[in-house]
């Protein structure tokens, strides 16, 4: 079935349906007004693929895509926002988006509360590299 709903938004982005419409697609096959709820994999799924299509490369544009549509904003939004961080790098996210953060991320767990990106970033290529020594 994900593949399957995940396959319909690859081929209408491949036909040239408009996003206006792919969006409306998956909300009116999975309505969050019925039984199917908010938090569902296969629809967030498909609006994570569908931001990340139409989004153009664009990073901020794709993460509000994600969260404009609805259903499970905050993990669309970090999901699109990873696959784009990982796609780009960080010369890829705007200046806009990267100042206000300051390197820093809260967590609430200690040693990594208020603790920077960039250190943690360099502390998990330094385990990737013991692990590929072993």
């Amino acid at each position: 079935r994900l593949y399957k709903a995940i396959s319909s938004v690859f081929d209408g982005y491949k036909n040239g349906v408009p996003r206006e419409k792919c969006f409306k697609q998956i909300h009116s096959e999975f309505n969050e007004y019925s039984g199917h709820g908010w938090c569902h994999t296969i629809s967030n799924a498909m609006i994570v693929v569908a931001a990340l299509l139409y989004g153009n490369g664009d990073f901020g544009r794709s993460i509000c895509m994600a969260v404009e549509a609805g259903f499970d904003t905050d993990c669309n939004g970090a999901t699109v926002g990873s696959f784009m961080g990982a796609l780009l790098g960080e010369s890829g996210i705007p200046e806009y988006l990267k100042n206000p953060i300051n390197d820093t991320f809260s967590v609430g767990i200690s040693p990594y509360d208020n603790y920077s990106i960039r250190r943690f970033a360099e502390q998990c290529m330094e385990l990737r590299t013991k692990l590929n020594e072993k």
